[in-house]
C-alpha cells in the first residue's frame, strides 16, 4: 500500500507483538498464566481444563481472560493485574532493528498506548530496549483510561494526543490488532498495521498502511 507520511510528524504505538514480535511461546504464557489466575481463584480447579478455555477464549477474543471474566464472573482488573505480574518479560525478543530506527528517526515525538498493565510495559519496554525513548508519562495502559479499549473508546486516543500535543491529522496510529485502528481512523489520524509476516487477506478500509514490522514502518516514515 502506497501512502505519503511526510505530513506526519508525532506517532502512537501499540506495545505487544507491535514494538517486538509475540512468538508463539509467549501467546502460550498469557494462556498458561491466566489459567493459573483462574485456578486460584477457585472457579476452575483443573489447569489444563484452564488452559484450554484461555486458548479458546484468545481464539475468539483475542484475550485469553475474556471468557473468565464473561462466564465465570472473575473481576476484569483482577485479571488485568495477575495475569501481567506472573508473565516473565524475558520471554520478549529483543529487537536491536527497532531500537535503531527510533534512535536515527527525524521523529522523535512518540508514545504507547497499551491495553496491557503499566508494570508489565514498563518491564517489557526496558527489556527491548526503548527505554530512552519512552518515559513514563508516554505510556498510556489500560488502567490509564479507566480500562476503556482502542477499539470501542475515543479516550485512550485523546489521552495520547494530548500528551503528544499534535493534531489528529499530523499523528499516526501503529497496531497489530485490525480492529483497534478503526476509531484512530474515524478521529482523522492516520493507521498503520504490523503483520510479522502473518499479511491479512483483505485490507480494511480504515487501514492506510500494512507493514512487517516496526523498522518498516520507520523506513516509510524517511520516504
Amino acid at each position: 500500500m502506497s501512502k505519503d507520511l511526510s505530513h506526519i510528524d508525532a506517532v502512537i504505538w501499540d506495545l505487544d507483538n507491535t514494538l517486538y514480535v509475540q512468538h508463539l511461546t509467549l501467546e502460550e504464557e498469557w494462556h498458561r498464566k491466566a489459567a493459573e489466575v483462574a485456578a486460584e481463584e477457585g472457579v476452575v480447579s483443573d489447569l489444563d481444563e484452564a488452559y484450554n478455555i484461555a486458548e479458546l477464549s484468545w481464539k475468539l477474543h483475542k484475550s485469553s481472560s475474556y471468557i473468565f471474566q464473561t462466564e465465570y464472573g472473575l473481576d476484569e482488573k483482577l485479571l488485568h493485574h495477575r495475569i501481567h505480574e506472573k508473565l516473565d518479560h524475558a520471554m520478549a525478543e529483543f529487537c536491536t532493528d527497532t531500537e535503531a530506527s527510533f534512535r536515527n528517526c527525524h521523529i522523535q515525538n512518540h508514545i504507547i498506548v497499551t491495553h496491557a498493565s503499566r508494570h508489565w510495559a514498563l518491564r517489557i519496554i526496558d527489556h527491548i530496549g526503548l527505554g530512552d525513548f519512552f518515559p513514563e508519562h508516554r505510556l498510556i495502559a489500560l488502567e490509564d483510561v479507566g480500562f476503556s479499549r482502542k477499539s470501542n473508546s475515543r479516550l485512550p486516543t485523546e489521552k495520547a494526543l494530548d500528551v503528544l500535543g499534535t493534531d489528529a491529522s499530523r499523528t499516526l496510529f501503529v497496531e497489530d490488532m485490525e480492529h483497534n485502528l478503526m476509531i484512530p481512523k474515524e478521529m482523522g489520524l492516520t493507521t498503520a498495521l504490523v503483520h510479522h509476516g502473518q499479511e491479512p487477506q483483505k485490507t480494511e478500509h480504515f487501514i492506510d498502511l500494512i507493514e512487517i514490522n516496526a523498522p518498516a514502518v520507520f523506513r516509510r516514515l524517511k520516504k
